[in-house]
Order: C-alpha cells, then structure tokens, then sequence
C-alpha cells in the first residue's frame, strides 16, 4: 500500500497563506508560472477569509492553470490555519510553505523540482535569499550547514550537526511523512512557523542538501509579524507559540534518539532565547522582571532533559537579583540591535554573493 502523496504526478505541492494578498499574490505567483516545471506543480492558494480580491485573483490564476494551481477558501484562521488545511489536501511528492509576500527564483526551482524528482528522502535543506523592502537589495543568506554535505546526496538524520537552528524558508518535507504524522498547527496566532519546522523534523530519518538557494524572504516590511513592532503587539502570541513548541518536546523527548535531540535543542534554544529578546523591547519596569521571571520558570520547567540556553543563567544573573540588573541588560540589548541593524545594512550592501562559490555566510 503507497504512502499518501507518493503515488502522484506532481512532484512538490506549494502551500501559498493568504490574507488579504491583492498586493502580492501576482508576484509570488509569477515565478512559478514563469517556471519551466509547472506540470509538476501543485500550488495550493489557501485563502484565508480575505476580504480584498484575493480570492477573485486566485480563481483567475486557478481559471488559467487548472492542472496545478488550486484554491482552498475558508474562514479566517490564521497562518497555522492555512497550513492545517493545505497538507492533507496535498499530493505532490514534497511539501513546501512559500508565503505570499515572499517568492522563489524560478531557475533554481527548476533545478530543485529535478532534483526532488530523483530524492527519497524525508527532508530537504536548502539556502534562501533576503530581499530587503527597505533597501530594495537582496542578498544570499547561507548557513555553515550548506556546506558540511555534498548536494544532492542522501544522509541519515543523525548525522546531520546544526549549528544553528534552521528556518520554515530553508526546509521541504516529503509530504507522505507529514501525512502520516498529522501535526496540527496552532491557528489564530502568528509565529506558527516554528512549530511546522519543529513537529516534522521529529520525524525525518533521512535529508539531503540542495545548495542552490530558490527561496527569496522579504524583510524590512513594517507589516510583518517579525517587525520589531509587532513582535512587542503580539508577544502573548509568541509566548504561546514558544510554549507550544516547548510542551511538544516535554511530551515526546522521550522517544527521541540522540540525534533528534541536538536538532530540538539548537531549534528550542533559539525560540526561548527570541522570546527573551522581545521582553527586552520594553521599557524596563517591576511588571516586565516580574513576567521575565515567570518565563525563564515556565521555559526550563518544560525543557526536561535539556541544558538550559545559554542566554538563561546571562538573563537570570540581569534580571533575579534586582531591578537594576534589568536595567542593565535592556540597555545591553538597546546596543545589540543597533549592532544587528548596522550589520544587516553592511552584509546587504555586500556585492551580490557568487552562488557558485556560495561565499556569503550569515547566521552561524
């Protein structure tokens, strides 16, 4: 008996979330219709109860493309929402989320649906561009993990060393996987991503590397989730998300091998940390150390089996003692986003990287 989503002719299903898309979804689409591998196509436009013509728009796309593109409408959701519904109406081989803001560089997505086509294997890994709204410059974001595999080759799981965690842009599931272990995702708030990444590398036995980047990220947009704005408006929802995350790990550790484990520790840490560095976004009072205490209790309370981050005892020694330890650390925070915003202008000021020596490495 075939496993779902292995018996199909489409070789990788697109998730597209949309809410109120009007502005993008002519773009994100444009470069999978430009493509050279639509026949191998499925793009699942998940509209989520917009209320702009995203879903006129979308029927218009589904109207010209009707063998690859198909449009799921339902309630407003969320982005997770969009998620729950579009993995099990997939069937194409491999699975991957492209948010609608964003888009894929149509010459390498037709080197990666070649590739797919030959892979068995649960996961792939590869780079991704950003492309900076702000300063309309995109740039190659390529992790130290690219290079430590030949491409295109099949490794187990175990003996994959991530230095850094690794995000929703950069991975593709074998749908099949993912509709064996049907993980739903948590709906009505934002930073679901993490959760997706998470509860499918729980499962993967095997990846590989594709080291040519397809995916191109915008950032600098002020509507964004991941804005610094927003991240303050919207902290309850990371913090319900980092708990998510945190209580999925408390439930399965257990049944975990070695390998498994590094990977949910890299991915943990950094959640636990980011969820740290939103508080320190917030003028310093007796209510924030009073909330910060209550995160690092709840945090490694449920990373059972795990060393405690490394930012836990730096924040613990800040912010436990007295109310001028976190006066302290929010003034050390003040100066690394200044750093990281200065950083981010140089590295996207760089010349463009050579993606054939892949030269660029941000994030180890």
């Amino acid at each position: 008996m075939s496993m779902p989503g292995d018996g199909g002719s489409k070789i990788l299903t697109i998730a597209i979330p949309s809410y109120n898309a009007e502005r993008y979804l002519d773009n994100c689409l444009s470069h999978f219709t430009d493509s050279e591998v639509m026949e191998h196509l499925e793009i699942l436009i998940v509209n989520d109860g917009s209320t702009d013509s995203t879903q006129a728009m979308a029927e218009a796309y589904a109207q010209r493309y009707p063998e690859s593109i198909v449009v799921i409408s339902k309630e407003n959701g969320g982005h997770g929402s969009t998620i729950n519904a579009a993995v099990p109406r997939a069937t194409g081989k491999y699975f991957k989320v492209v948010d609608v803001d964003d888009w894929v560089e149509s010459g390498t997505l037709d080197f990666l649906v070649n590739a797919l086509a030959e892979a068995d294997v649960d996961l792939v890994l590869n780079p991704s561009n950003v492309y900076n709204e702000r300063m309309d410059r995109k740039q190659l974001f390529f992790k130290r993990l690219f290079r430590e595999f030949p491409p295109l080759e099949k490794h187990d799981f175990s003996e994959l060393t991530m230095n850094v965690a690794v995000s929703m842009h950069e991975v593709i599931f074998r749908t099949s996987m993912m509709q064996a272990h049907p993980e739903p995702i948590d709906e009505h708030t934002y930073y679901v991503d993490a959760e997706y990444v998470l509860y499918n590398l729980a499962h993967v036995s095997t990846f590989m590397i594709c080291n040519k980047p397809f995916y191109v990220y915008r950032l600098g947009s002020a509507t964004q989730s991941v804005s610094r704005e927003n991240l303050m408006k919207n902290v309850d929802q990371h913090r319900r998300v980092a708990v998510s995350c945190l209580t999925y790990w408390n439930r399965h550790h257990a049944s975990l091998d070695e390998g498994h484990k590094r990977c949910f520790y890299v991915q943990l840490s950094r959640i636990v940390s980011d969820h740290y560095h939103i508080y320190l976004d917030f003028p310093p009072n007796a209510k924030l150390r009073r909330v910060m205490r209550r995160w690092r209790v709840d945090s490694e309370r449920l990373m059972t089996d795990l060393p405690k981050p490394t930012v836990g005892p730096l924040i613990a020694a800040m912010i436990l003692v007295n109310f001028r330890g976190l006066y302290a650390f929010w003034l050390v925070n003040k100066v690394r986003l200044f750093a990281m915003d200065v950083s981010m202008k140089f590295f996207m000021s760089l010349k463009p990287a050579d993606e054939g020596a892949l030269v660029n490495i941000l994030g180890e």
